[in-house]
């Protein structure tokens, strides 16, 4: 994938709504961004809170519409983890859980997910050593 740290957006510019990739949605401020980012573009696009916006002080609000959370967020990442739990729409999340088929918009979250909600601690009976994982065998001499 090309990146054109010039030719994206910017925290202060608003994207033109000509300038759209036909794939996956992301929006750009000029045109021949957009041809550059078309050719290797897999149509895969999670949606970004707008932190430009959102900044009042050190603290960040959600500037989604319609959001009924009026609490400031101490960091960009409690924001961002907000914003993918609440405002994205099931198709933009592109991470499937294989155990319950639960949906992510980022890996990190989808791992975060089967680590807490599908690996389990183990206790051996026999030596009394934890293990964790989803499969666990009781391998004895």
């Amino acid at each position: 994938m090309t990146f054109l740290p010039s030719l994206s957006l910017t925290q202060e510019e608003e994207p033109d709504p000509s300038c759209v990739c036909t794939r996956c949605g992301k929006a750009f401020t000029k045109q021949k961004a957009v041809d550059v980012h078309e050719k290797n573009c897999d149509g895969l696009f999670v949606r970004q809170p707008k932190f430009y916006k959102a900044k009042v002080g050190n603290v960040y609000y959600c500037q989604e519409a319609g959001c009924p959370n009026k609490t400031a967020f101490e960091s960009e990442y409690s924001l961002r983890m907000h914003f993918y739990d609440n405002h994205l729409r099931e198709a933009e999340k592109i991470f499937v859980c294989e155990y319950c088929q639960a949906r992510f918009a980022l890996r990190t979250i989808l791992n975060k997910h089967v680590k807490l909600a599908h690996e389990k601690s183990h206790v051996c009976d026999y030596c009394g050593k934890y293990a964790k994982g989803i499969m666990f065998t009781i391998i004895r001499d």
